[in-house]
């Protein structure tokens, strides 16, 4: 069968999509299996006119209950014409009847998320240097008009599983299923649209890595329903409720937050926040022993990542200026055991400030203190929930 190629642009974010008849077996051999997901099934492949140059393929079946023509098509958008070495590249796409098939660089050594485990975190260094390489993927992204929207150690591929390897550290950032990319017919006539105060409304990402400004929603929902429940149980089947609240208005600053939350978990194994509450309040701790190690310095480029009003919250340009990135220093003992004492600390968050990083600060107490479900945990132990990326305005799945 003859299949649909959208041949990619050369040039970063010079993309055009252009329509060639040509059958994907003509281009590419199919090798191993490596892994099947819930509608696709990825191989380890070959050009067939070069056959050193590995590949990898995804195969997406159309006929699949969880298969969505318009999210797909929307991470092909995304990841068109990207060419960063911290982002898993996107080469071509044939499509066919049945299926669609992505075409993207081979990286060989795992996933991020299966070398963070509770009782074997990262040094302090390798955090560093993987935090530092997924900013500058970030910045590249944003400075293109894309959000990524879904930033966790599970879509995060290391380029080499040897420990020998000068490449053991090299990681990039992939999976752009919910990734949104800036187009100027989006803004209004005879106007020019800021790519950074472009605003998103779309209520998706990962439970443990979103952002409080979706988050807010999320427990918002739960509320209701948990108010709808107790109701119900006292037979109030005809009690009115208010209607839900709009969709949160947020900005590229999402992914600034999940990378702060992803140097959380690689220094310490675990997650900051357990409850929807404390994550819309931003309320984290450096618990002892987890962060006993861990320098002051790394304990305030956290600090300032997680602030949680967006318009405050850093850009990942201005990150890429915190001393903890551009310099580091081996890890002293601490006694901070929370991120108010590191705030007190004095020496990295003046050094912060200097750079134009804004300092964390409270927020109102406007939540509810109520019970509510814990986070799904998207960390080793817990892997039931690292598919859990969800794109709805209900509970995270």
């Amino acid at each position: 069968a003859l299949l649909l190629n959208f041949a990619m642009g050369a040039a970063a974010g010079k993309h055009q999509a252009r329509h060639v008849w040509e059958c994907i077996d003509d281009k590419y051999s199919f090798q191993e299996h490596l892994g099947s997901g819930k509608y696709a099934s990825c191989f380890r492949g070959h050009l067939i006119a070069n056959p050193k140059q590995t590949v990898a393929i995804k195969q997406l079946d159309k006929s699949q209950k969880f298969f969505k023509r318009t999210r797909v098509l929307r991470e092909i958008h995304a990841m068109m014409g990207l060419e960063h070495p911290n982002i898993a590249g996107l080469l071509k796409v044939f499509e066919d009847t049945s299926a669609i098939f992505i075409v993207q660089e081979l990286v060989h050594g795992g996933e991020l998320l299966d070398r963070i485990t509770p009782v074997n975190q990262m040094n302090e260094a390798s955090a560093m240097l993987v935090t530092r390489q997924m900013l500058s993927a970030v910045e590249y992204l944003h400075d293109l008009g894309v959000t990524h929207r879904d930033i966790k150690a599970a879509n995060i591929l290391m380029v080499s599983s040897d420990p020998s390897s000068p490449d053991y550290l090299s990681a990039k950032l992939c999976d752009f299923g919910l990734a949104h990319r800036l187009e100027v017919q989006h803004a209004a006539a005879g106007e020019e649209l800021s790519k950074k105060d472009y605003v998103m409304k779309t209520m998706c990402g990962s439970p443990t890595y979103m952002a409080p400004e979706i988050a807010e929603h999320v427990m918002r929902h739960q509320q209701r329903q948990q108010a709808k429940r107790a109701a119900q149980k006292r037979g109030e089947k005809d009690v009115v409720h208010e209607d839900p609240a709009p969709n949160p208005a947020y900005t590229q600053k999402v992914d600034v937050w999940s990378v702060g939350v992803l140097t959380y978990i690689m220094l310490c194994g675990d997650q900051p926040f357990r409850t929807w509450a404390d994550l819309v309040r931003g309320h984290f701790e450096f618990f002892s022993p987890g962060f006993d190690n861990v320098s002051p310095s790394a304990q305030m480029f956290m600090v300032h990542a997680l602030v949680v009003d967006a318009r405050e919250r850093p850009t990942a340009s201005q990150l890429l200026m915190h001393p903890w990135i551009i310099r580091p220093q081996s890890p002293p003992r601490i006694k901070s055991a929370s991120a108010d004492a590191a705030a007190a600390e004095g020496s990295p968050l003046e050094a912060g400030a200097a750079l134009g990083i804004p300092e964390r600060r409270k927020v109102s107490e406007r939540v509810a203190s109520i019970a509510l479900s814990p986070i799904k945990a998207l960390i080793p132990g817990q892997r039931a929930s690292r598919s859990g990326s969800t794109e709805s305005a209900g509970s995270p799945r």
